[in-house]
Formats: structure tokens, C-alpha cells, sequence
């Protein structure tokens, strides 16, 4: 989904656009390239806002590994997680965040 609230589920990879996550300079994560992952309310696609918070995210600096790893959200201290099929900010100590697997494409585009 592409409108603004919307929630986020896994899918199949099928290596399109709309699967894509864009990394910006302020590490906001904007899948398909047009609203922000927001972790205020669980996670949702949000306007990007310029200001660090609930669309800053951390991810580790090593990529194109096999390797899980998690994506923290330092100003709510969760990371991203799943749940069932949705995409949920969970305990970083959970086995739910230690799940993406993260692949640089170009520079601040990434497939996680």
C-alpha cells in the first residue's frame, strides 16, 4: 500500500519498485520510494518529516550479508520486527527483530 497510515505486510519478493526501500541522508526508510516508514504507532507510511524520531532508523553497516540483522529505531528504542505477515516494531531482544536481511542496490536504495 502507498496511502498514507497505511500498514506494512510481507509479500513475496519479486524484485519491483514498490518492493524497493529507499534509504535518505537522514536514514528514513521510504518503501517504493513515496511515504516514510513511521514507528509512532506501530508502523505505518507516513509524510516524511525532516526531524530525527519516529522515521529515523539504524541499520547495521554491514550489508549484502546472508546474515540477519535488526533495523533499530533509536528515539522509541524498538526495532523493526514482523509479526504474522505485518511488519511490527517490536523488543530488539526478540526473535521477531533479528529477521532482515539487507541488500545495497545503488547508493541509498536498499532491499531489505
Amino acid at each position: 500500500p502507498k496511502s498514507k497510515g497505511s500498514e506494512l505486510r510481507l509479500q513475496g519478493c519479486m524484485r519491483t519498485k514498490e518492493q524497493t526501500v529507499f534509504l535518505t541522508d537522514k536514514n528514513q526508510l521510504l518503501p517504493g520510494g513515496y511515504l516514510c516508514m513511521d514507528a509512532n504507532k506501530d508502523v505505518r507510511l507516513q509524510k516524511c518529516t525532516e526531524q530525527d524520531g519516529p522515521q529515523t532508523w539504524t541499520l547495521p553497516p554491514q550489508r549484502n550479508s546472508e546474515e540477519s540483522m535488526k533495523i533499530y529505531n533509536e528515539a522509541l528504542g524498538v526495532c523493526l520486527g514482523v509479526k504474522g505477515s505485518r511488519v511490527r516494531t517490536v523488543l530488539c531482544q526478540e526473535e521477531d527483530a533479528q529477521v532482515w536481511s539487507i541488500k545495497t542496490v545503488a547508493e541509498y536504495n536498499v532491499r531489505i
